[in-house]
């Protein structure tokens, strides 16, 4: 038998073995004194997750694990006793988003500095004193063209207009009387910066 094969096909489950074992191992990185708690072994750990992660060749970035990733978040989404519907969870995910600007925002604002620089500024928490029929756009165009851009999150646009359509339907009619046009971006697609500058740089020149 070779060394570390032993628990191959086994669980912990239908082994006392591996039953045993990852009880134990499960106390260890428990432990304050555990080599897995230090800042060398975390700074370690996070810098070889990213290695796999990012190598074209891993086994996390094949369409099986992608799906399988996939089933397994919506089945803990639609859990009612998941963690994702804790109480906890929800109320830390409502205080981000009260936060501005918050961390979409601010990639948002990063990639709009590159892209179109000199363009946008952002004005969500209202910083550049600019507010259009009761609204403050996340980002406003400072060089003489009546654009804004807006990011949104589906989640909280259907929790607070009904649908993400009402939303923006809201959003453009009332900037539309001031003259003002509106490009929205969801923020799924900062994933892909390369219809993200397409389609800024479209709205920017248009």
């Amino acid at each position: 038998m070779q060394r570390g094969k032993w628990s191959l096909g086994l669980t912990k489950e239908t082994s006392e073995a591996v039953a045993r074992q990852a009880e134990s191992l499960r106390a260890y990185c428990a432990s304050p004194c555990s080599v897995f708690r230090t800042e060398e072994f975390k700074q370690k750990d996070a810098k070889a997750k990213r290695h796999l992660w990012n190598s074209p060749n891993s086994v996390y970035r094949t369409a099986e694990n992608i799906e399988k990733r996939s089933l397994g978040l919506k089945k803990a989404h639609n859990d009612p006793n998941s963690g994702f519907n804790a109480s906890h969870y929800i109320s830390r995910l409502t205080i981000g988003a009260q936060i501005k600007p918050n961390k979409t925002e601010m990639m948002l604002s990063y990639i709009l500095r590159h892209l179109a620089p000199k363009e946008f500024r952002y004005n969500g928490d209202g910083r550049l004193g600019l507010e259009f029929g009761g609204i403050a756009p996340d980002f406003v165009n400072i060089n003489g063209k009546k654009q804004v851009i807006e990011i949104y999150c589906v989640y909280y646009k259907e929790k607070n207009h009904g649908s993400v359509e009402s939303y923006k339907r809201l959003r453009t009619n009332r900037l539309a009387k001031l003259g003002y046009k509106v490009l929205f971006i969801e923020e799924k697609e900062l994933r892909d910066k390369t219809k993200l500058k397409q389609k800024v740089l479209e709205f920017t020149n248009s």
